[in-house]
C-alpha cells in the first residue's frame, strides 16, 4: 500500500516524478508487506525542507523513513542543519530510523559544485541517521545483489560493476 501524505508547506511534485518513484518501486521488493507513506513538500527553501522532516517526526507513524534530499554538507546553511539536527534528535528518541542518501557522487559532491573539500553530503552527515550509498538492485537474491553507484563529476553514470574503478555512491569501487 502506498499513501501520499501532504507535508505541513502543502504537496510538492507529483509522486510519479524524480527519484521518488525509483525508491518506491524498490521497497515492495525487499518489504512486500509493507505500508509505504510517501511525504510531498514543496521543494523551495530550506524551511520547506525542514517541514517535510518536521511532519514525519510529527506524526510518527513511519518506523523506517528513507531520504534522497541532500547537498554539499559545507554549502548548508548552518540553521538548516540545526533544524534538521532537532528533528533528526526527535525521530531517534521515538525510535524511527532514518536512512539517508550519501549522494551519487560520493565525496566528490563538494568539488562538483565549485568546492575543494571531500566531505559527505548533508543529511548523510547527521550523526542520527544511517548514511547509504545509492545502489542499483541487481537480483532479489537473499540477501539481493546490489551495485554501488559511480558517477563522478563530468562522466556519464557507471557502476563499480563495469570495471572503472572511481569514487561514487559515498564509497570506493574495488580494484579489479
Amino acid at each position: 500500500t502506498v499513501n501520499t501524505v501532504a507535508a505541513d508547506r502543502g504537496p510538492g511534485t507529483r509522486p510519479g516524478s524524480g527519484e521518488a518513484p525509483l525508491d518506491i518501486q524498490t521497497a515492495p521488493g525487499l518489504a512486500p508487506r509493507a505500508t509505504i507513506d510517501v511525504y510531498e513538500g514543496v521543494n523551495g527553501s530550506d524551511a520547506d525542507i525542514a517541514a517535510v522532516y518536521a511532519a514525519i517526526a510529527n506524526a510518527d507513524v513511519d518506523q523506517v523513513v528513507s531520504t534522497s534530499w541532500g547537498s554539499c554538507e559545507a554549502q548548508t546553511d548552518p540553521a538548516l542543519r540545526s533544524a534538521e539536527a532537532t528533528v533528526f534528535a526527535q525521530m531517534a528518541a521515538q525510535g524511527q530510523t532514518v536512512f539517508a542518501a550519501s549522494g551519487d557522487t560520493g565525496s566528490e559532491r563538494c568539488a562538483a559544485t565549485g568546492g575543494t573539500a571531500l566531505p559527505v553530503d548533508d543529511h548523510a552527515s547527521e550523526p542520527r541517521l544511517t548514511a547509504r550509498a545509492r545502489e542499483s538492485l541487481q537480483s532479489l537474491t537473499t540477501p539481493p545483489g546490489d551495485t554501488a553507484w559511480n558517477n563522478r563529476p563530468g562522466t556519464p553514470p557507471r557502476s563499480c560493476s563495469t570495471g572503472r574503478r572511481g569514487r561514487g555512491g559515498g564509497a570506493l569501487c574495488p580494484a579489479g
